[in-house]
């Protein structure tokens, strides 16, 4: 065997072993990574989100989309953010809520009309010299969906 056959059955075996012990496609996988870095975030962050989601749910990773935890942890981010400047809990104090809703790839927030606009209210409040990068994205992402 030469050293590029070589080379070329350890990345396909590396393949094989990731596909074996990552349950979800290499799409979600790019999906969750990729907003990641929409919001400031890396790879290792999409892992300790994922991780502690396990965690916090009792989960086993078969069992996750990933993409969905990257998106909660983006809402949860958000939630206290808006709180902290406004004062108002966007799942508590509002009449209704903008939830997650998973779909691995096609992951997305879902609320109503008027929950998705009360929650751009309070988003809207935080000042933009004050916004995270999560809170700018997923102000735009609320704002593509009425």
């Amino acid at each position: 065997m030469d050293d590029e056959e070589r080379k070329r059955k350890i990345e396909y075996q590396i393949e094989n072993f990731n596909a074996e012990l990552i349950p979800f496609g290499s799409r979600d996988v790019a999906v969750a990574v990729e907003t990641a870095i929409d919001v400031g975030e890396d790879g290792y962050w999409v892992a300790e989100q994922i991780t502690e989601f396990m965690d916090s749910c009792d989960v086993k990773l078969e069992d996750i989309d990933p993409v969905y935890c990257i998106y909660d942890s983006i809402l949860q981010h958000c939630r206290n953010e808006i709180d902290e400047h406004t004062e108002i809990d966007i799942w508590n104090d509002l009449d209704e809520i903008v939830e997650t809703y998973g779909n691995y790839m096609c992951t997305s927030y879902d609320g109503t009309e008027k929950a998705v606009k009360d929650t751009l209210k309070f988003a809207k409040k935080v000042p933009k010299t004050e916004r995270s990068q999560k809170l700018e994205w997923f102000i735009s992402e609320l704002e593509n969906m009425y």
